[in-house]
C-alpha cells in the first residue's frame, strides 16, 4: 500500500484559473465561507471545516480525491496548435478554446502551456519551421530552443516545472488507484478511502 501526504498542490481548477485571469467570480477564501452541513450530524458549519470536524467529532476523514482539470489528466489526447501572430496585435490570446490567457511574448505562451496544457504543444510557425522540443532531462515539459542546455537545466522554470510535474503525476496516480476494483472469486471488495494506524489517520490522498 501507498500512502500519499495529505495534501497535494495541483492545478488551479478552471474556475479559479479564469477568476486569476479575469478577476471575475468569488474568491476561494469566499467559497470556502459557504455553509454546508455535515452529513453525520447536519450540524451547519463553513465548508473549510467540514475536514476537521469529520475526523475530530465522527472520527471518520473524508477522503478528498484531487481535482485536476481535463487537459491535464493522464487520459488526455496531445493535440497540437500552431500559432500565427499577426504582429499589429498587442495581446495574442491562447488558442485552447475557453482559455482567457492573453500574453504578448512567445515565452509567456510556452510557460503557460508547461503548467496549463503539459500533454498539449504548440508551433509557433515564427520561432522554428518545426515545433520545439520539450525538456526532457527534469521532464519539466516546457519547449524551448535548448532544451538539453544547462542554461535552461538550471533555470528556476526548468525546476518548478518539474515539481509541477510530480504533483500532478502523483494525482493522477490517486485518480487511477481510485478508480481499481480487487475481486475475490468475482465478488468487489470494499475500498476505503482513510483508516486508523498506529493512532494517526492515514489517507490515500
Amino acid at each position: 500500500m501507498t500512502c500519499h501526504p495529505g495534501f497535494i498542490k495541483i492545478h488551479f481548477s478552471n474556475a479559479r484559473y479564469k477568476r486569476h485571469i479575469t478577476g471575475e467570480g468569488p474568491s476561494p477564501q469566499q467559497q470556502k465561507k459557504n455553509a454546508v452541513n455535515c452529513p453525520k450530524c447536519n450540524k451547519k458549519m463553513n465548508k473549510a471545516s467540514l475536514l476537521a470536524h469529520m475526523e475530530r467529532i465522527h472520527g471518520e476523514p473524508c477522503m478528498v480525491l484531487p481535482e485536476l482539470p481535463e487537459l491535464c489528466l493522464a487520459s488526455h489526447q496531445p493535440r497540437e496548435y500552431i500559432i500565427r501572430w499577426p504582429r499589429m496585435h498587442k495581446k495574442w490570446p491562447c488558442h485552447v478554446e475557453g482559455c482567457p490567457y492573453q500574453t504578448q511574448t512567445n515565452t509567456n505562451f510556452h510557460k503557460d502551456f508547461m503548467h496549463r496544457y503539459p500533454y498539449d504543444s504548440i508551433h509557433v510557425a515564427d520561432e522554428f519551421c518545426a515545433p520545439w522540443r520539450k525538456c526532457e532531462l527534469l521532464v519539466c515539459g516546457l519547449q524551448c530552443a535548448f532544451p538539453t542546455f544547462s542554461l535552461h537545466k538550471e533555470s528556476a522554470i526548468c525546476t518548478q516545472g518539474w515539481i509541477t510535474k510530480q504533483s500532478r503525476d502523483t494525482a493522477n496516480h490517486i485518480l487511477w488507484a481510485n478508480e481499481q476494483v480487487f475481486t475475490v472469486d468475482g465478488t468487489p471488495t470494499e475500498s476505503v478511502g482513510s483508516f486508523w494506524y498506529q493512532g494517526r489517520v492515514e489517507s490515500c490522498t
